[in-house]
């Protein structure tokens, strides 16, 4: 793979092939590979913003992750890292939207959300004197990933033995009967029947299989029939 060197410089032309040559590996529909194409033969682009650039298709290739076209996804680690990249190299929400597929709107809340105040070395008033001074937002891909984890963990959808009590304590005596070979398929067909008592809901096999797998409610795999793997 062709590298890019420290005092070479990067034409709109070498720029605009690798765009073309490596569209599926970036990820890029056609329009959005248009709009890249036509922003970087504008002359507010400068030399040292389109090395910049050039080096981030170079990694997203380098990936070598096909994207899926026309499919709603999340924000990645990686997109992230692209974003604080080119927002510090001065690129503008729209350019930086078309680059990871998402709009300028939410490339913008993107930014608002995750930025962190950084004191101006060069202004003449201090940060401790004068509440009023105006600090450089930078946006931190750290920060946002983060974020996003927490966010992750904390909308995840409970498992139906943690929200459910009585089917909980109902699964893990049928697992430790010892007079009868209860499996999690066997249970989850009771439980669909109706015939579990006092259960709020029924149950899936994977979700018990699961539970013993993570060795929630003092489970193991030995509580299995013949203690059999998964």
């Amino acid at each position: 793979m062709n590298t890019v060197q420290k005092n070479n410089t990067i034409t709109k032309k070498q720029v605009q092939e690798l765009l073309e040559n490596n569209q599926k590996k970036l990820g890029l529909r056609d329009k959005n590979l248009k709009k890249l194409i036509k922003s970087m033969r504008s002359n507010t682009i400068s030399g040292q913003m389109r090395k910049i650039f050039y080096q981030e298709c170079l990694k997203k290739i380098e990936r070598n992750k096909e994207e899926i076209i026309g499919k709603f996804r999340h924000l990645t680690r990686e997109d992230r890292i692209s974003i604080e990249i080119l927002h510090i190299a001065g690129f503008n929400n729209a350019f930086i939207g078309t680059f990871v597929d998402k709009h300028r709107s939410s490339i913008k809340r993107e930014i608002e959300k995750n930025g962190i105040d950084i004191w101006d070395i060069n202004s003449t008033k201090s940060p401790y004197k004068n509440k009023g001074q105006e600090n450089i937002k930078y946006y931190s891909s750290e920060k946002a990933q983060k974020k996003a984890e927490e966010n992750k963990l904390k909308n995840r959808k409970k498992c139906k033995l943690d929200r459910y009590k009585n089917l909980r304590w109902s699964v893990v005596a049928l697992l430790r009967d010892k007079n009868v070979d209860y499996s999690p398929d066997v249970i989850a067909n009771l439980s669909k029947e109706g015939k579990i008592k006092d259960a709020e809901t029924s149950i899936g096999a994977n979700a018990i299989y699961r539970a013993v797998k993570e060795r929630k409610y003092g489970l193991t795999i030995n509580d299995l029939p013949h203690g059999r793997g998964y």
